[in-house]
């Protein structure tokens, strides 16, 4: 759960720097339009829907099977995203 409100966190601190209107979207609708303004690759979007699908489960109460998997592929979409939205092209 850390891990995804870091990832929600880096989306709209991202989506306000590139004066997308994020304040009152719900994740999916935020990770959508990051991929339609071409903010996420075609992975990192993949990546996220089926990352908060597993989420969405936990939270609700189910189990979720590729818990584990799930965690490490979100680490990795959170990592290539600090790395590429810090990065000198990305700073105004």
């Amino acid at each position: 759960m850390i891990l995804w409100i870091a990832f929600e966190r880096i989306m709209r601190f991202h989506a306000r720097r590139v004066a997308l209107p994020v304040d009152r979207l719900a994740p999916s609708i935020l990770i959508r339009q990051l991929y339609s303004q071409g903010e996420l690759s075609l992975a990192q979007f993949d990546t996220a829907i089926s990352c908060q699908e597993v989420r969405n489960r936990i939270v609700h109460g189910f189990r979720a099977s590729g818990l584990r998997d799930a965690v490490a592929r979100l680490g990795t979409v959170v990592r290539e995203l600090l790395e590429q939205w810090s990065a000198p092209s990305c700073r105004e």
